[in-house]
Parts: structure tokens; C-alpha cells; sequence
């Protein structure tokens, strides 16, 4: 990317040094002395030898200007590879804080998955023990129910044994009216 910006910059340059060329004095020298033919050769010796010394001064400004880009470029191509260095140096500090935090989530992320089974066994063992509460619970019910059932039954056992009692009783009784009776028919 750097060598295309620099070939662009340097044919913008050249481009522009060819428009500042079309006014320069060696021009205007040339054409002086193409309009001038008709002057002694002496004059033309002198005319030709100021231009030459005004190419040469434009030619020095040229080779400072130039040096001068050249300078610029190369502190340019220096910045360029310390903004490359930076910028490298960079990715790899966020890449590594990335990895950092991705580390840290993935420890909090399992950490909380840990609670959370942990939440859910805890969950379960609740449900069995209300299951069983709950069976309990029924399980009291029905013995409360058979309980009164066995209370109910027993008392009916009891009236019936006093009846039973009764009527042994009142058997055992007419037995021996009968017994007295038949004893005293019989002398």
C-alpha cells in the first residue's frame, strides 16, 4: 500500500515539475533565442550561458526539493513501521484480553452452571421428600381412617359381646328355671 502511495506521489510531483517547467527561464531562453537568430553568435553565447546558469539554479532547487521529499519519505516510512509495530502490539493486547475475558466468562459460566445443577438436585431431593410427605400424609389418613374403622368395629364388638353376654345370661338363667322347674316335678 505504501509503494503505491508513494508511486502516485511521486509521478503527482513529476507531473507538477513538468508544469512548472513549461514557465521556467530555459524555456523562455530557448525561445528567446529561437526569436533571435538574426543576432551575433556572441550574443547567442551569452544568452545560451544565463540560461545555463538558471537551469543549474533550478536544477539545485530541484535536488533539494527532491532530497527534501526523500527526507520526508523515509520519516514517513519510519512513522509507517512504528504505527505497524503499534498496531501489532495492539492486536495482540486485545487478543489477549480477549482470551482473558472469554476465560473468565467461561469460569463464571461454569461456576454458575455448578449452582445451578446443584439448585436442581436440591430440587429434586425436595420433590421426593414432599412426595413422601405426601405419602405420608395419605399413608396417616388411611391409618386414621382404619384407626376409626378398627375403633368403630370394636365397639361393635363390644355391643355385641355385652349382647351376647345378655343373652347368655338370660339363657343361663331360663336354663336353670328350667333345671328348677324339671327338678321340681320330679320328687
Amino acid at each position: 500500500m505504501g509503494d503505491k502511495n508513494e508511486s502516485i506521489f511521486l509521478w503527482l510531483l513529476e507531473e507538477d515539475r513538468k508544469k512548472n517547467r513549461a514557465g521556467t527561464p530555459k524555456e523562455t531562453c530557448e525561445y528567446s533565442a529561437l526569436q533571435s537568430q538574426s543576432t551575433a553568435h556572441s550574443s547567442r553565447f551569452n544568452h545560451a550561458e544565463n540560461c545555463e546558469d538558471k537551469n543549474r539554479q533550478i536544477t539545485y532547487t530541484e535536488n533539494t526539493d527532491l532530497e527534501q521529499l526523500m527526507k520526508e519519505k523515509t520519516n514517513l516510512e519510519i512513522e509507517s513501521h512504528r504505527l505497524d509495530e503499534q498496531q501489532k502490539e495492539l492486536d495482540t493486547r486485545a487478543r489477549t484480553l480477549c482470551e482473558s475475558v472469554i476465560k473468565e466468562t467461561k469460569k463464571r459460566n461454569l461456576s454458575k452452571q455448578h449452582a445451578v445443577n446443584q439448585l436442581r438436585e436440591r430440587i429434586g431431593s425436595m420433590e421426593t421428600l414432599l412426595g413422601l410427605e405426601n405419602a405420608i400424609y395419605e399413608t396417616k389418613v388411611e391409618n386414621d381412617k382404619k384407626q376409626q374403622e378398627i375403633s368403630h368395629l370394636r365397639e361393635i364388638i363390644e355391643a355385641l359381646d355385652s349382647q351376647f353376654n345378655e343373652i347368655s345370661l338370660s339363657d343361663a338363667s331360663a336354663e336353670c328355671k328350667t333345671d328348677k322347674v324339671g327338678d321340681s316335678n320330679y320328687p
